[in-house]
């Protein structure tokens, strides 16, 4: 477990709660395995959110990276992105508040 990178919690409706984190750190990971991933993380962390589903693409992106911090089971466990996308369920309040502290950390 690293516990050198700020963590943001998001809980599934299901129960299961994941950390996630855009610690610069890990992006260059997060590029090298999953480079569309990273690409619309990147987008959306620069240059806002255009469409709702960013938002699931950042808490995505997010989880990743804290998967190479060793958090959530590490890289042997991680969830692949349509197994993520559909624990969302319709949770859209929670991704978004979720994904807004990445984009208000941004802005201060």
């Amino acid at each position: 477990m690293d516990n050198m990178h700020t963590y943001t919690e998001y809980t599934f409706p299901g129960g299961e709660t994941i950390k996630c984190t855009v610690a610069f750190r890990f992006l260059p990971k997060l590029r090298e395995h999953n480079k569309r991933i990273y690409t619309k993380l990147n987008h959306a962390l620069i240059n806002g959110v255009d469409e709702l589903l960013e938002t699931a693409y950042i808490l995505y992106g997010s989880y990743l990276c804290a998967c190479f911090a060793g958090e959530n089971g590490g890289i042997e466990n991680i969830m692949s992105e349509d197994d993520f996308i559909n624990a969302l369920e319709d949770d859209l309040i929670s991704v978004m508040q979720t994904c807004n502290s990445f984009l208000n950390k941004r802005k201060n």
